[in-house]
């Protein structure tokens, strides 16, 4: 028997991006944007509620997201994934499939016709969201 590992580790329009479980094991994406091409960090903020995502933008912080697994209860993080994507100086949006409408394994308060999404739908917002996020950064220079 295979265990699913918690997260995933891709880069997409050149930005490192993250899908990984959350607190009720549902699947989360991140993307990673330096904060050198960014610039002013309260613009990016602003600007991240107008990206398109599903649920829209939930996460916005200089968090790396990874370091929330293991409160997740979550294992298997390698330490050079953490070490690696941690120094990366880099602020971090996101999104997640806990609302409403989205099915939540065993969670017992799930409404009819809730969908459950699954790591490659999060995966191909988690892309949709990069490409959001390299607009902003190359409409800046």
């Amino acid at each position: 028997m295979t265990t699913e590992q918690p997260y995933k580790l891709f880069v997409s329009h050149e930005l490192p991006c993250i899908v990984m479980r959350g607190p009720l094991n549902q699947w989360n994406g991140y993307v990673g944007a330096p904060l050198a091409a960014i610039g002013d960090l309260e613009s990016f903020r602003y600007a991240a509620d107008d990206f398109r995502v599903h649920g829209g933008v939930t996460y916005n912080d200089e968090i790396c997201p990874l370091a929330f697994l293991e409160a997740f209860g979550h294992t298997g993080v390698t330490y050079n994934d953490a070490i690696n994507i941690v120094n990366l100086n880099l602020h971090w949006i996101g999104f997640d499939t806990a609302h409403a409408r989205d099915y939540i394994e065993g969670y017992p308060y799930n409404l009819p016709g809730a969908v459950k999404r699954t790591r490659e739908y999060v995966e191909a917002q988690t892309v949709k969201l990069a490409e959001q996020v390299a607009a902003f950064i190359l409409a800046r220079t």
